[in-house]
C-alpha cells in the first residue's frame, strides 16, 4: 500500500453523489474557499447521464471536480478517502467486488449508508478480498457519518459513529464534516436510532412550519409574511436552547397568566401533539433499526 498523502493533498471520491453528497461537497467548498483545504481533488460518481450533467451544470466552474459516470472502481483507485454515498440497497452490488476491495484496500471509507453498520460493510469488503487473495490481513479503515441536509449552506449535524482509526484518519473525518456545519460523536449501536430522531426532527420542523403559515393566513396574516414569523421564531427559540437555556426555564419565559403561549400549549396538549411526536421518533428507530 501507497503511503498516505500529505495533509492537505487528499483525493477525495463520493461514491453516488446524489442529494446529500451533493450538499456535501457544496458546503465544503463554502466552507473552504477562503481558506487552505486538506483536499486537492474531489470526484463525484453518479449513474446517469442526466446526473452527470447536473453536477457538470453545479461545479462546472470548479476545476477541483470530476464527475464520473458510472465508474466508481476508477474513482476508489484515483482516491485515497471513499464516502459512500448511493442507496444502502446497493452495497453488495458496488462493494462485492474484488476490483472494489483491492481499490479501497487501506484508504479511508466514510459510509453515510442509513441503516448499514460499519460491521457489514467491512464484511463484504474482506469477503470480496478474499476471492482475490488467500490472504486475511486485508484492512479496510471504515468510520460510519450521518450529516443532515444543512450540509449545503454549512449548518449539518453531522453524527460520527465511534470507530478505531488513527489519529490521523479520525482528525480528517472531524475536519470535514466540522467544515460543514457541527458533529456530534455517538456510539455506533445508538446510530441508528440517532439518524432516525434527527430524519423526524426535520420532518416535524417542515410539517410544523407548514401548519403555522397555513393557520396564520387563514386568519389574513400574508403567506410570506406568515413564513418569516415562523422560521424566525424557530430560529431564536433553537438558538437559545443551543447557548445554554434549559427547556423548563425556556417555557416558564414564555408561561405568563393569561398569555397568549399557554393557550397554546393547552391546545396542542389537547391534541395530544407531545405523545404523537414522540411515538412517530420511536416508530422512525423502529424503521430504521429494521434497515440493517
Amino acid at each position: 500500500m501507497d503511503s498516505k498523502p500529505p495533509e492537505g493533498n487528499h483525493v477525495l471520491a463520493v461514491l453516488g453523489c446524489g442529494f446529500m453528497g451533493t450538499a456535501l461537497l457544496k458546503g465544503i467548498f463554502v466552507s473552504t474557499s477562503n481558506a487552505e483545504s486538506r483536499v486537492k481533488r474531489y470526484i463525484a460518481c453518479v449513474r446517469t447521464e442526466k446526473s452527470r450533467e447536473r453536477l457538470q451544470t453545479l461545479f462546472g466552474a470548479t476545476e477541483a471536480v470530476e464527475v464520473l459516470c458510472d465508474d466508481n472502481i476508477r474513482a476508489a483507485k484515483e482516491a485515497d478517502v471513499v464516502i459512500l454515498g448511493f442507496q444502502p440497497t446497493d452495497v453488495k452490488a458496488i462493494l462485492d467486488d474484488s476490483s472494489m476491495a483491492c481499490a479501497l484496500h487501506g484508504k479511508l471509507v466514510i459510509s453515510m449508508l442509513a441503516g448499514v453498520s460499519s460491521a457489514a460493510i467491512y464484511q463484504v469488503l474482506e469477503t470480496a478480498s478474499r476471492r482475490q487473495s488467500n490472504s486475511l490481513e486485508e484492512k479496510f479503515r471504515v468510520v460510519r457519518v450521518m450529516p443532515s441536509i444543512g450540509a449545503q449552506i454549512n449548518k449539518s449535524v453531522s453524527l460520527i459513529a465511534e470507530h478505531d482509526l488513527d489519529d490521523e484518519n479520525a482528525t480528517f473525518v472531524e475536519w470535514l464534516f466540522g467544515s460543514i456545519g457541527a458533529i456530534q460523536k455517538i456510539q455506533e449501536a445508538l446510530m441508528d436510532a440517532a439518524v432516525a430522531a434527527s430524519a423526524t426532527t426535520h420532518a416535524l420542523v417542515v410539517t410544523s412550519i407548514d401548519a403555522l403559515v397555513d393557520g396564520s393566513v387563514s386568519r389574513g396574516i400574508p403567506r410570506a409574511v406568515a413564513l418569516r414569523i415562523a422560521i424566525e421564531c424557530m430560529l431564536s427559540a433553537s438558538s437559545m436552547l443551543s447557548k445554554g437555556t434549559e427547556l423548563a426555564e425556556l417555557k416558564d419565559s414564555m408561561s405568563v397568566p393569561r398569555g397568549i403561549t399557554t393557550e397554546a400549549w393547552i391546545h396542542l396538549d389537547q391534541g395530544h401533539v407531545r405523545p404523537a411526536i414522540s411515538q412517530t421518533v420511536r416508530q422512525a428507530v423502529d424503521y430504521a433499526e429494521g434497515m440493517n
